[in-house]
């Protein structure tokens, strides 16, 4: 099946520009058979640059968030495929991946039943142990969302578009970004009762934070990172309305070996 790869862009500094050209060319340089879909959230800045370097541009009218930035991806991966089923990726584009993360995201749905999403271990290092990420292996795969210290996160995540038009795609009450990616998962494992796997095969470079509010620039840019985090906490509340209790608070994520 065809892999669609989902990246929302807020670009607001040089060095998002720089971030996310190196997510996609990362994508580009480790990936077969991929259709990469660039949603620009608004963009005050030149983003010719998402236009040369993905297969699909989409440009929002306004600035409308993070979920809603993907889900106009997920509607496009959807259109595109019609009635086949395919791969779907999301991913933050101030990730980097490695040969062979494709085929350790893919596998569980291959191998395994009732998979709803799948993952692999991410690492704001460059390297660990002085070992570079692109030639670290591991074997353990899990069940729950839960791997070593990793949980399964928004940074990167992989489903299929027959399990997302079953599950729904992301709700948009949560505006601009913040608990929309724990809220589907758990929709998929506890509402649907499918399974969240995370594997170590493979390793991406994960920045975080850097893709809206952690930026050291005057001006706008800052007030915008105040405003995102003030939406966040209420993300959070309207999380534990929505859920009955605050993830902060709980253990939400287990781990349930599958291969060692």
């Amino acid at each position: 099946m065809q892999t669609y790869i989902i990246i929302p862009n807020y670009i607001v500094t040089e060095e998002l520009k720089e971030l996310a050209t190196n997510t996609i060319k990362s994508f580009r340089n480790s990936s077969k058979d991929i259709v990469i879909i660039a949603v620009d959230d608004g963009s005050p800045m030149d983003c010719t640059f998402l236009k040369k370097l993905s297969d699909i541009y989409i440009k929002n009218k306004e600035n409308s968030g993070f979920a809603i930035s993907c889900n106009n991806g997920f509607k496009r991966a959807f259109k595109e495929l019609g009635k086949k089923d395919g791969f779907i990726v999301c991913a933050n584009n101030d990730i980097e991946v490695f040969p062979g993360w494709q085929e350790a995201m893919q596998r569980p749905f291959i191998e395994l039943d009732n998979v709803a999403v799948s993952g692999i271990k991410h690492t704001k290092a460059r390297d660990i142990n002085g070992q570079e990420l692109k030639d670290i292996r591991g074997s353990k795969i899990t069940e729950g969302g839960l791997i070593g210290d990793c949980v399964q996160d928004g940074g990167l995540w992989m489903s299929t578009k027959k399990v997302l038009k079953k599950v729904g795609i992301f709700d948009e009450q949560f505006i601009r970004g913040g608990y929309e990616d724990v809220d589907i998962f758990l929709r998929m494992r506890d509402t649907f009762g499918m399974k969240i796997i995370m594997s170590e095969e493979r390793i991406y470079w994960h920045k975080e934070g850097a893709t809206r509010w952690n930026c050291e620039n005057n001006g706008f840019i800052n007030n915008f990172g105040r405003e995102s985090k003030s939406i966040e906490v209420e993300n959070l509340e309207k999380f534990i309305r929505k859920w009955g209790f605050n993830p902060h608070q709980k253990q939400i994520w287990y781990s349930t070996e599958i291969k060692s």
